[in-house]
């Protein structure tokens, strides 16, 4: 996002309250949740449908419950931000929440750190869903960023495989002239042309953060050193993204440089794909701005795309809505811009988009967009950088049937959920079933399902049947629960006998996750036996 001026009101620790009336046809209107000094990110703890979390640009975090705003964090002290009234893109930029929070109490943030400017990602450890203390703090990873103060990235995500996704801008300035994005090979020199040289600016990156300290590089990331880190290239600023929860599929804001803003789209989450900064803004070449009817082979172009000459200039991604609440938006796509202010809604469908507009009566509610959030409830909300906070509600007494998609009835892409919970198994360990009569696996749901757990036993590669008994347990989402097969006396003799005779056993479990909308996803997990 370019440089904006920083937000200075309170937060409000009143009731909700409603905006100012829709227009009198517009059957979509925005209610205030709460007010928030530089809100630059909103974001739910999963299964906590009682909260909302307001990262404030100068560095606190707000716990919003009830209409009551508390102060859930305070990292003022670790981050750069400009001072309050004066234009900046540096400060804290992004939260989000660990799928197990409920059980883990973790949570990540996005921010520009004090006295070196590096592009910080961290780790924290809520002692409640109310309080944070800054003494838990983990920097887990950091990038060089002192040498322009714009196009610092600052989204945070989990996605639906589990992994933390972070997009990074492409280092500052302006034109890339370091040359950051398309960049997967280098650091070296560590500046050019006054701008700092990375192969993670300009980037999404992805990492696995379910090691006890530090994170991992997941093994499946596209690129090898030095860009192992990253999952796809060629962004110049992608301010806000996000994941929809009804298909899994990657939804990016990317902050255009003279010309064009755009949103990319692709089903799925994108692997390795090249967005074209450097060579290309929007679907224009850059810096000459010729329109290009179909992108080279190695790029993918966005599926909207916005010109400055239509007062577009800082584009702010957005979500699809799947709040059955809200049947005029649902499954649709909505996103704004920092000048523009309108707040669109489209259809996208196997990257295609089509339908894009304007939903009527919400622009003269903004000023100067800075972030969509989504809560646990599905429910999506909007912040201004003048302060308020809105949630996106279906005017009473209006609206299409629930599952239309569209205004007026439009038939909506998406439709019914078909994106399976993802799955969290801790970490295997050595077991005694023969002297236990049991055993176990740690089990983490991203939604309320059902789970269901069998197991088999394996002597020396051969697998044997009708030693072991399953379990089946509904799990709320991001609850850690221990799910336990027991081992028949049969079972317990056979093991004890393999064992004795130095035999390899081995127990196979599969754990089968079912949520609400009959979406399965199975994991596997060995299990060694121990006497």
């Amino acid at each position: 996002m370019r440089a904006r001026r920083a937000l200075v009101v309170a937060l409000l620790v009143s009731p909700y309250v409603a905006a100012p009336s829709p227009a009198a046809d517009a059957a979509v209107q925005l209610v205030q949740v709460g007010t928030a000094s530089s809100p630059v990110s909103i974001a739910a703890a999963p299964g906590d449908t009682s909260r909302l979390y307001v990262a404030e640009q100068r560095g606190v975090i707000k716990a919003i419950k009830g209409g009551v705003a508390s102060t859930f964090l305070d990292l003022s002290q670790r981050i750069t931000a400009a001072a309050q009234g004066d234009y900046g893109e540096r400060g804290l930029l992004g939260l989000a929440f660990a799928p197990d929070f409920a059980t883990s109490r973790r949570f990540y943030v996005y921010f520009t750190a004090r006295s070196t400017n590096a592009v910080t990602i961290a780790r924290y450890t809520a002692t409640s869903p109310d309080t944070a203390p800054d003494t838990s703090f983990e920097a887990l990873l950091s990038i060089p960023h002192d040498q322009q103060a714009n196009h610092n990235g600052g989204e945070l995500q989990f996605g639906p495989d589990g992994m933390l996704y972070a997009g990074t801008g492409d280092g500052g300035s302006a034109g890339d002239p370091a040359g950051n994005g398309p960049n997967l090979t280098s650091s070296t020199p560590p500046v050019v042309r006054s701008v700092n040289h990375d192969p993670r600016l300009g980037k999404l990156l992805r990492l696995d953060v379910s090691p006890p300290v530090g994170y991992a590089q997941p093994a499946d990331n596209p690129f090898p050193a030095p860009a192992q880190d990253v999952w796809a290239f060629g962004l110049r600023n992608p301010f806000r993204f996000s994941f929809d929860r009804g298909s899994g599929d990657l939804l990016i804001g990317d902050v255009g440089q003279n010309a064009f803003e755009e949103i990319d789209a692709v089903p799925g989450t994108g692997r390795g794909l090249n967005y074209g900064w450097g060579r290309f803004e929007g679907r224009h070449t850059y810096p000459a701005g010729q329109a290009v009817a179909a992108p080279p082979a190695d790029v993918t172009f966005p599926v909207i795309e916005q010109t400055h000459d239509d007062g577009w200039c800082s584009i702010i991604g957005g979500y699809f809505v799947r709040d059955a609440t809200v049947p005029d938006l649902l499954g649709r796509y909505v996103y704004s811009d920092y000048c523009h202010n309108e707040i669109h809604s489209v259809a996208i469908t196997g990257g295609v988009a089509s339908g894009d507009a304007a939903v009527p009566g919400l622009a003269p509610m903004l000023s100067r967009t800075t972030t969509f959030g989504e809560d646990a409830a599905g429910r999506v909300y909007v912040a201004s950088q003048d302060g308020p906070i809105y949630r996106i509600e279906q005017v009473p007494g209006t609206g299409s049937p629930p599952g239309a998609g569209g205004p007026g009835g439009t038939p909506g892409p998406g439709g019914p959920d078909r994106q399976p919970p993802s799955v969290t198994l801790a970490k295997s360990h050595l077991q005694h079933p023969a002297r236990t009569g049991r055993v176990f696996t740690d089990v983490t749901c991203s939604e309320r399902c059902t789970v269901s757990l069998r197991g088999r036993l394996v002597v020396d590669g051969r697998t044997r049947k009708g030693e072991l008994r399953g379990r089946e347990r509904t799990l709320d989402a991001g609850v850690k629960a221990r799910l336990v097969v027991t081992v028949t006396a049969r079972g317990r003799r056979a093991i004890t006998r393999a064992l004795r005779d130095g035999r390899r056993v081995q127990i196979r479990l599969k754990v089968s996750a079912t949520d609400a909308a009959g979406n399965r996803r199975d994991r596997v997990q060995t299990v060694l036996a121990r006497r």
